[in-house]
């Protein structure tokens, strides 16, 4: 019974440490150049947010927001202002980022984490 049990612990153990199941994306901003980067299906959370921020490929480039099995979303407005989120559902994502802009908004990038 004893060897059963940790076979059955070496079968399971990794599923349970494993970072397969949290899938992270982030999306970085430059303020003055106004470019962004995105990542999304990466395992860790350092990783999408260096990756976000290289592909921003400015020096002022920051991590906005950063979601794990979820939705992050990046608004711009034609004033200068910006707003960003994360939620479950893209909706949720997309309305809380356009809430925090002022003037002509719209989406300027929507990520879903996972797969």
């Amino acid at each position: 019974m004893f060897r059963k049990c940790v076979a059955a612990l070496i079968v399971i153990a990794p599923c349970l440490v494993s970072p397969a199941f949290a899938l992270y994306g982030a999306i970085a901003y430059s303020p003055s150049t106004h470019r962004h980067g995105f990542t999304y299906n990466y395992y860790y959370l350092g990783d999408a947010e260096n990756d976000a921020i290289a592909y921003c490929d400015a020096s002022d480039a920051v991590i906005l927001t950063w979601s794990r099995n979820e939705w992050c979303a990046l608004a711009v407005s034609d004033d200068g202002s910006y707003g960003y989120s994360s939620g479950v559902t893209q909706a949720d994502a997309e309305a809380l980022a356009l809430s925090y802009c002022t003037g002509n908004a719209h989406i300027e990038v929507i990520v879903f984490s996972g797969d």
